[in-house]
């Protein structure tokens, strides 16, 4: 497994990997395992197509930025010979904490695309 490019796409909403020498199975384990360690729970979809959540919506609602609550949107997917990994921000969780919850949502983001990319390599 091998990262071959990245990118931040659409003002930072999303990001891609490129990933060469694995397969979509292999790429989506270490995803599935890189976010399991990160104590997010897959909430919607599957290994590699879906959302994986961190904190309770509900409190999110109750408590607005005091409330931890995140989630990402994924795809694993085939493209031009390499295994592709999205990554995309899904915004209604941080809206709901305002612009503390929006701060924290892009430090969350940008946290875990360095941490794909340290485990890919």
């Amino acid at each position: 497994m091998k990262l071959t490019a990245d990118k931040s796409l659409n003002d930072k909403a999303a990001h891609e990997f490129h990933i060469a020498d694995s397969s979509i199975a292999a790429v989506a384990e270490m995803f599935k395992k890189t976010m399991t360690e990160q104590k997010y729970k897959l909430e919607r979809g599957s290994d590699i197509e879906g959302v994986y959540g961190l904190g309770n919506a509900v409190m999110l609602m109750f408590l607005g930025a005091f409330a931890k609550r995140f989630e990402f949107s994924f795809s694993v997917k085939e493209q031009e010979g390499k295994v592709v990994l999205t990554l995309s921000k899904n915004k209604s969780a941080s809206m709901m904490g305002g612009v503390i919850g929006m701060r924290k949502m892009g430090n969350e983001y940008d946290r875990l695309v360095e941490l794909i990319k340290t485990s890919v390599k």
